[in-house]
């Protein structure tokens, strides 16, 4: 059985075929005929079940009267006369107790049913069907009812066995319909898998015939349907094939003849002969390739394994693979080294080559080669390598590089250093002439040196090189260096290699340099230094007094300097002067002489330039730095210059009294403003100059015993208000000003500059402060009066000062939170470690900050970070022109950004018209100060406003 269903299961398609198409057409019928027959039985179940039901319900209707009367002989006659219904097995009326009333069986009456047949009865739906699968009996109970009450049940049993035996004739039909159906299905299926697949087997016997070895058959071709195609495919496949072989017989042919030939060539020769045949896969090793390893011809197979099992395990994966990619066609030849196991256990060194014969298509059909003993060979190559090895550790511990070229001036080694200092790895230079690699360049004329290595191989001795050579390396880079080259001669006298020894001087030689360029250069920009200057200048001055011509000379100093240094760094400041000094030199004639003085200071010569000639040099050199912008980082910095300008003439007594003279004529330009220069005389300077601000510091003084100076206040409001006053919020700046002894008015332009300079600004301020805020004391406290008070960068540097402000606050009893502190973005950035410690000291007492004058330089936006003040007052040269300056709008703009998004208040100052002040709501400025929103009136005027009103009397 087990035979016969492999065999089913098993075999052609024709088999599968039909066996498939039966299976599914017997389970559809089983499928089909389980249904009909179950359709049947339920029918007939259906139809007893109406039948008890029906009986039941006549025998409780019939039954009620009998039991309301409890006439039982009643009773038992309608129980007998419903006994004589056909098929019925039992009848019976039951009291709610389960106590038979009347049954079929007369010997029954009075007894009760078990406690199961009664509870089956009380708790079944009306006339339920109690008949299971293996019963023979339906047996359905009706209620006996009276108005509403259960008074008894009445049963009645139906013989189910003529139902039965109609349901099992029912099945036998079925089975029998859906075998007949499974066979007739059967045959049809036979029929047509044998017609539809006699092609197939037609194909199956030509290629069991073409399996057995015979040839020029072909299938025939019945149909042009999947079949017919698939035999037309298997025609053709026996046509190529057939091809393939004829063509495989002449090579083979071809191949045997090449074999012999081979075989005669290779019986005198040395070498191990290996033929593989790539289609058989099977390998022949010639006797000689046998006993190189060992063997007799007798104890190796002709197997592939012979050759790959005694590879060395370091070498296997690597030899395999170069004969597979040769194999593949992807190397141009096969050659290959490697360790091969004798048969003692101890391994030869093996040089392999050999060639493929392929088809028409490159497919590799034979693989045949040769293996050489190269042991003795690599012996001598292993001492080699490690004499080698030991020269070449030897030269890599000395610190100079060494270059090693045969007789040709081909580059074989270089040490560690070597590779340094050319750029070159001794890998990459092996083999490349010493004339790529070595390029020596002259230090001071730039010219290109002779190779040493081809003057060493033309003069064949020492070659010793010169002291100012660079070697250019293979980045491009050039390095100072001292070098010889030597010859290597072999024991015939012959030059058999060079060597070349050199060290990196690079360093030393700067170091020369240096020491000598630094009595005469500026070390950071390149140009002359105050030595070499000064000497020049001692030149110029003799010249002067010998010829009569005469010399200017120039005196730099940059301004705003400063603010690169401490905002960027010292690195920023450096590169900006590095730049600067080209930019300036360029502004020069090529004999004039530029030097570097100082940090920020710088001089020029101009030899044979009379004052008028110099001033406009001058004045172009003022151009040129004030137009030069200097980015750093984010950041962009401008600076000015101021340049005095001092005659080299007959007068002029000595190179320090010229520079001397240079450096007041300088100091005098910054104080006319900065960024302009100053022809110096000697009569300018001590009459007017000099005596001027001496006269000025004495007012000063004067005016401070004296009591001269007032206090005014300008109004400073929030931008939403306008010019419309709002007494709950009014700040105000404090304005000090000053009368000379007859009382008329003096500028605090005038005067503050002096004061700044002779040290009066901090006794000022103090006396600013002391009065502010005596006034603000006689102010209401609800009035919320702000007073911003200006303090000068000297005052920041008093380390006495908040111990004073907080004594005058306790004197007073003015809120802190009332005074605010205006500091100048200079005097914050010269100032600010102490800046920023002094305002933290303020803030912590409640006082708050504003930074005053701020984009003034536009370089201070680094500090910025640093300093924590509270509110930020715009430059007014920005703000007054802002309406008609998109410059202008574009700076007040990115300050108010700036500042608001640090959390401060900006304050815009010089509002003098309603477009200003547009214009800046629109910005979104916080507050706004000028003529335009109030003018400055008496502080103490503006403090009596907010006086207390007098206390009325009872009276009144």
């Amino acid at each position: 059985m087990k035979a016969l269903f492999l065999r089913l299961v098993s075999g052609s398609v024709r088999r599968h075929l039909m066996l498939g198409v039966a299976l599914v057409h017997a389970v559809m019928m089983t499928v089909f005929v389980f249904d009909i027959t179950q359709r049947e039985r339920a029918s007939l179940h259906q139809q007893a079940v109406d039948q008890s039901r029906s009986l039941a319900e006549i025998l409780a209707i019939n039954s009620l009267p009998w039991v309301l009367t409890n006439d039982l002989v009643g009773l038992q006659e309608t129980v007998d006369g419903m006994r004589a219904y056909p098929d019925i097995r039992y009848v019976m009326v039951v009291d709610p107790g389960g106590r038979v009333l009347a049954h079929g069986d007369r010997s029954v009456v009075g007894l009760y049913l078990s406690d199961s047949e009664s509870r089956r009865m009380l708790s079944a739906s009306p006339y339920p069907l109690l008949l299971q699968s293996t019963s023979t009996v339906s047996d359905v109970a009706a209620p006996v009812m009276a108005s509403g009450r259960l008074v008894g049940w009445a049963r009645v049993g139906l013989n189910l066995e003529t139902i039965i035996a109609a349901q099992k004739h029912i099945v036998r039909q079925g089975i029998l319909y859906a075998l007949i159906a499974i066979a007739v299905g059967s045959l049809l299926a036979l029929f047509i898998g044998h017609h539809l697949t006699r092609g197939l087997k037609a194909l199956e016997r030509v290629a069991e015939k073409v399996k057995a070895g015979e040839r020029g058959l072909r299938a025939s071709v019945v149909n042009q349907d999947e079949v017919g195609r698939l035999a037309e495919g298997f025609n053709a496949m026996l046509h190529a094939l057939e091809a393939r072989e004829t063509e495989l017989d002449a090579s083979r042919a071809q191949l045997a003849q090449s074999e012999e030939r081979f075989a005669l060539a290779m019986a005198g020769a040395s070498d191990g002969l290996w033929d593989w045949d790539l289609v058989t896969n099977t390998v022949y090793y010639s006797p000689r390739w046998k006993s190189m390893i060992g063997h007799a011809p007798d104890e190796i197979g002709n197997s592939p394994d012979e050759w790959s099992t005694r590879l060395h395990p370091d070498d296997a994966t690597r030899v395999r693979a170069e004969a597979e990619a040769y194999l593949r066609g992807e190397r141009p030849r096969y050659e290959s080294v490697f360790r091969f196991r004798h048969r003692n256990g101890g391994y030869l060194w093996i040089l392999a080559r050999g060639a493929a014969t392929r088809d028409a298509q490159g497919q590799a059909l034979r693989f045949t080669g040769t293996h050489v003993d190269i042991s003795t060979q690599k012996a001598l190559e292993n001492q080699i390598h490690e004499a080698r090895e030991r020269a070449e550790v030897t030269l890599a511990a000395i610190g100079d590089g060494v270059l090693v070229t045969d007789h040709q001036g081909h580059i074989t080694y270089l040490n560690a250093v070597a590779e340094q200092l050319t750029g070159w790895t001794s890998a990459e230079a092996n083999g490349v002439h010493s004339i790529e690699i070595i390029q020596l360049l002259n230090e001071d004329s730039g010219e290109v040196v002779e190779n040493p290595i081809e003057q060493c191989r033309r003069q064949h001795s020492v070659i010793k090189g010169a002291s100012n050579t660079l070697l250019v390396t293979n980045q491009g880079r050039r390095i100072a260096i001292e070098h010889s080259v030597a010859p290597i001669f072999s024991d015939e006298n012959r030059l058999s290699g060079l060597v070349m020894v050199f060290r990196d001087v690079t360093e030393k030689r700067a170091m020369t340099r240096d020491l000598a360029r630094q009595l005469s250069h500026d070390a950071l920009t390149g140009l002359a230094s105050r030595i070499a200057f000064e000497a020049r200048i001692e030149a110029l001055v003799a010249d002067a007094h010998a010829s009569g011509l005469t010399h200017t000379l120039l005196y730099l100093d940059l301004d705003q300097f400063k603010i690169v240094n401490d905002t960027c760094g010292h690195a920023a400041g450096d590169q900006m002067l590095k730049l600067l000094s080209q930019h300036m030199r360029a502004q020069m004639r090529s004999s004039d002489m530029f030097a570097r003085l100082g940090g920020d200071e710088f001089g020029v010569l101009l030899e044979a330039c009379p004052l008028s000639v110099a001033t406009r040099t001058a004045e172009k050199l003022i151009d040129a730095v004030r137009e030069f912008r200097f980015a750093w980082a984010d950041k962009q910095f401008q600076v000015g210059v101021s340049i005095g300008v001092v005659a080299l003439d007959a007068d002029c007594e000595s190179a320090s009294d010229a520079l001397s003279a240079a450096d007041v004529a300088c100091y005098a330009a910054k104080d006319a403003g900065r960024n302009r220069l100053h022809v110096y005389s000697a009569s300018d300077y001590t009459s007017a100059t000099r005596h001027m601000e001496l006269h000025m510091a004495a007012q000063l003084r004067s005016a401070l015993q004296e009591n001269r100076f007032s206090l005014f206040g300008q109004v400073i409001r929030p931008i939403g208000l306008g010019a419309t006053p709002a007494r709950s919020l009014e700040h105000h700046e404090v304005l000090l000003r000053m009368r000379d002894e007859a009382g008329q008015p003096v500028p605090p332009g005038a005067f503050i500059p002096a004061a700044e300079r002779y040290g009066l600004m901090p006794e000022i301020d103090r006396w600013v402060i002391h009065n502010a805020l005596r006034m603000a004391a006689e102010t209401r406290a609800e009035a919320h009066v702000s007073l911003a008070i200006n303090l000068s960068g000297l005052s920041l540097l008093d380390t006495t000062l908040p111990a004073y402000i907080r004594e005058q606050l306790s004197l007073t009893g003015v809120d802190p939170t009332r005074l605010c502190f205006e500091i100048t973005e200079t005097a914050a950035i010269a100032h600010l470690t102490t800046a920023v410690a002094f305002i933290r000291e303020m803030r912590a007492l409640g006082c708050s900050f504003a930074l005053d004058d701020f984009g003034a330089g536009m370089s201070s936006f680094t500090y910025l970070k640093n300093l924590p003040v509270d509110y930020l007052k715009i430059d007014g040269a920005f703000v007054k022109d802002i309406v008609d300056d998109p410059l202008d709008h574009t700076f007040v703009e990115t300050i108010n950004r700036i500042g608001q998004a640090m959390g401060m208040k900006t304050v815009a100052e010089f509002v003098e018209s309603d477009a200003i002040l547009e214009c800046l709501r629109e910005i979104g400025v916080d507050y706004v100060q000028g003529y335009g929103i109030g003018q400055p009136r008496p502080l103490q005027e503006i403090c009596e406003s907010y006086r207390p009103a007098p206390a009325m009397s009872k009276q009144a």
